[in-house]
């Protein structure tokens, strides 16, 4: 019987082979943005899922005063946690450095991707270790681990433990381990680890004691191994008694609340919160591709499911007479199924290598590495085996049901029951609700990009308050000799006719941040707050064109502006309700180095972050030597020789240090690359959407215009226009169209709205993206069904009329 089955199912498909075609060509589309978006979704959904335990692995998260909760902690809660707490079993401390120049013989590389770590980082996160032993790699001062591809570019080899290599052109460190490149998938990406003993051993040659450093919040991250069946909530609850051991009178002294929480590391990448090691996905996004690739697979099975009702007449004599043989409705169903997941099983087949070729490509959109290996495998076999048969059985199910129904007596006697069944009220409306689905997915997904493209226009074009563009940045060295020299250095720069400015600070807009508890002099502990702090030169405010709204700038020509003076921002006045803030003093208690001093101007509000969050206070202060980079604004206009007079200038005082730069305005850009490729991600998904639906409505014009041949020459004959006929064919589907649009523009508009929610400054609500879309969709609907029209229109009414 089953052979009997696939016998019939490619007779037919072969026999009417344009409506094979477009229901290949629909379903091969669907599947494939489908897969594509499904490899995309599961990567965005297991990340950090590779590592042993890690339903016990947590980070823990912080929230100081008013400040939203982030992800960094200060130098003693890994090991206080571990000592203390009960219930947790480990914990390590990953420290985010600024890059660090790496020597080897005569080569030196500059790298990025460098953590301090403690030495149970090789236990929690059991990266697949290729040389050395993982639990005493980091244990020793002075020792790191490489990874795979660190090694190679420096040993060109792997087996290099027991190698040194120069950190900085200041320190060397033995290699004791090589692990392998971190996955993409996970929040941990590295390419140096080197041991936090380092740290602390240098700590304590400069007299520094970190564990005292409770107040410390750098770019440092704790994670902790809770014990089997240990509850996180009952180590959270511990928390509160910690603090109050360890900073009670520093917590009273300051005035700050001070809570904590364990997050899953599982959790990280969906649930990012401020101050990620890496910038985090975001689970919305998640939610709407999964709608989307379910809502281009249904466009493509609402295809299937039009033209195979539409077909209804000409398979009504088939019918007919397999049921007067003897075929139960049943065994009718099962023919028609069997074409429907024929058909469906082949689009499977293509589309998975349709999506093998187009994966390169979905790889650079998206900034992931996904590959379809799994289908090689048993279990990826048997879920797209799976898949492709709900797929076909929700193609064909209804259409099955129908087709199977016809009545012998009246198909065979030609008393039309397939045409009423064709054109019946039932079946026009369903077919009818069918295409205004379509298009209304469609015309929802088109308003969708427009809104996503007009707010990263938005992200990306607003007025910052300061200079971005013709920025450059450069990392300083940590070297000492180096931070002796700062102002030379800088002036070197400034000699250049095409140098407008140039300035070392601590921080960077985009580039990283400190916050650090302010208060007035003499006031209340709870009156402190927590601001982002900058150290820097007199130059900073020149160098990125920030702007004062009182008092003056820091002067080199007043000696006290050194040890004694404060710039803050708009914001911070208001915090501290300051309505005449010039001349006012303040305490700033950033730990060992705190001081006291007078404002002496405001800096107007800038954004200093994204736009996805608010501005918030800021403090400045001189203190050159704690400077981390080096700022330079260039002329517009500049040419190309000028970087590389920099360059040499740059060389002729680090020369084994590389000149790698970056333009402030693109360090701004990559904030919002999350949104840039969903703007992408959005068009492509949003084109074939409405590629997919079109599709349908070719062949369901065609249907139509077939059905209405006789009709159409009667009305030539009496004299109807060309125009005239195409309204009257093209009328039913443009009002279809309108309804679609009136259900997905509040749609649409409801889930732009939630979206916009990311951000704290975003575009206002206008009409052009609803009316673009409808214009859009209509043009292209309508184009679809002129084709068939304009045939018909065009055709001799003496053929359609002539069997009369």
């Amino acid at each position: 019987m089953f052979r009997n089955y696939l016998l019939v199912a490619l007779r037919n498909l072969g026999r009417y082979r344009a409506y094979t075609f477009l229901n290949l060509m629909g379903l091969i589309t669907g599947l494939v943005a489908c897969l594509l978006i499904m490899l995309w979704v599961h990567d965005e959904r297991t990340y950090d899922r590779q590592f042993s335990d890690v339903e016990r692995l947590y980070r823990v998260n912080v929230a100081v005063g008013d400040r939203p909760i982030f992800a960094l902690t200060s130098w003693p809660y890994g090991p206080t946690l571990a000592r203390e707490v009960a219930g947790v079993e480990k914990s390590v401390r990953v420290w985010q450095t600024a890059g660090v120049l790496l020597g080897q013989g005569d080569l030196r590389i500059q790298e990025s991707a460098s953590f301090f770590a403690d030495s149970a980082f090789l236990s929690l996160f059991d990266f697949p270790v290729l040389v050395g032993e993982p639990q005493t790699a980091l244990a020793a001062p002075f020792t790191m681990v490489l990874t795979e591809s660190l090694a190679k570019r420096l040993f060109n080899r792997i087996d290099v433990v027991g190698e040194r290599v120069r950190v900085d052109n200041q320190d060397d460190y033995t290699v004791t381990a090589v692990v392998a490149d971190p996955p993409t998938n996970t929040h941990v990406q590295f390419q140096l680890l080197r041991s936090m003993a380092t740290f602390y051993a240098q700590a304590q040659q400069q007299g520094f004691d970190p564990e005292t450093q409770w107040m410390s919040f750098t770019n440092q991250s704790t994670y902790v191994r809770l014990t089997p069946g240990t509850a996180p909530s009952d180590v959270a609850a511990q928390f509160p008694a910690m603090f109050e051991r360890h900073m009670g009178d520093l917590i009273e002294r300051m005035g700050l609340k001070i809570a904590a929480e364990l997050q899953p590391v599982t959790a990280i990448h969906l649930h990012p919160v401020a101050e990620e090691l890496t910038p985090g996905g975001n689970r919305a996004y998640v939610i709407i591709f999964t709608l989307i690739a379910l809502f281009i697979l249904g466009i493509a099975c609402i295809n299937f499911m039009n033209l195979a009702t539409a077909r209804a007449t000409r398979r009504a004599r088939e019918v007919g007479v397999r049921k007067v043989a003897g075929a139960y409705r049943g065994q009718l169903i099962g023919q028609f199924l069997s074409e429907s997941l024929l058909l469906t099983l082949a689009a499977l087949a293509v589309a998975l290598g349709t999506a093998e070729l187009l994966l390169p490509a979905f790889n650079n959109l998206t900034g992931k590495a996904l590959s379809l290996a799994f289908v090689g495998t048993p279990w990826g076999l048997l879920l797209l085996l799976v898949f492709g048969l709900a797929v076909g059985l929700l193609a064909g199910l209804y259409p099955a049901f129908v087709l199977s129904g016809f009545r012998p007596t009246e198909v065979l006697k030609g008393s039309g029951q397939a045409a009423r069944v064709a054109t019946g009220t039932q079946v026009v409306t369903l077919r009818q609700g069918l295409v205004v689905t379509q298009f209304a997915l469609s015309a929802g997904l088109i308003i969708c990009t427009l809104m996503v493209y007009q707010q990263l226009n938005y992200l990306q074009n607003s007025q910052l308050g300061f200079q971005k563009e013709h920025v450059l940045t450069l990392n300083l060295p940590g070297d000492s000799t180096v931070q002796r020299h700062l102002e030379s250095f800088r002036t070197a720069f400034t000699q250049h006719p095409m140098v407008l400015g140039a300035t070392t600070a601590s921080v960077v807009p985009s580039l990283n941040e400190n916050y650090n508890p302010v208060a007035k002099e003499g006031a209340a502990p709870d009156d402190s707050q927590i601001m982002y702090v900058v150290q820097s030169d007199p130059h900073y405010l020149q160098t990125l064109g920030l702007e004062l709204s009182a008092g003056r700038n820091f002067s080199e020509e007043i000696p006290s502006d050194q040890t004694d003076a404060f710039l803050i921002n708009e914001s911070a006045a208001k915090v501290l309700g300051l309505d005449n803030p010039v001349g006012e003093r303040l305490e700033w208690r950033g730990g060992p180095d705190a001081r006291t001093g007078t404002i002496v101007g405001v800096v107007k509000d800038y954004h200093f972050r994204s736009l996805h969050a608010t501005i918030t206070p800021a403090l400045f202060f001189l203190n050159a030597q704690r400077a981390n980079f080096l700022v330079v604004r260039l002329r517009p206009g500049y040419p190309a020789e000028a970087l590389h007079d920099l360059e040499r200038a740059w060389k002729s005082r680090l020369p084994d240090w590389p000149f790698n730069y970056q333009f402030l305005d693109e360090s701004f850009g990559r904030q919002y690359q999350a949104e840039e490729r969903l703007a992408r991600l959005f068009t492509v998904f949003a084109g074939l959407a409405i590629f997919v639906a079109c599709l349908g409505l070719f062949g369901l014009a065609a249907y139509t215009t077939e059905q209405r041949t006789k009709e159409i020459g009667v009305r030539k004959v009496l004299g109807a226009t060309i125009p005239q006929i195409l309204g009257l064919l093209s009328r039913e589907y443009a009002m279809l169209l309108g309804v679609a649009f009136v259900i997905a523009a509040p749609v649409a508009g409801y889930l732009m709205r939630s979206w916009m929610t990311n951000f704290a400054y975003h575009i206002g609500f206008s009409a052009w993206p609803y009316l673009f879309a409808v214009g859009l969709v209509l043009s292209i609907a309508l184009l679809t069904v002129s084709v068939q029209s304009l045939r018909a229109a065009l055709a001799n009414p003496v053929r359609s009329l002539r069997s009369e």
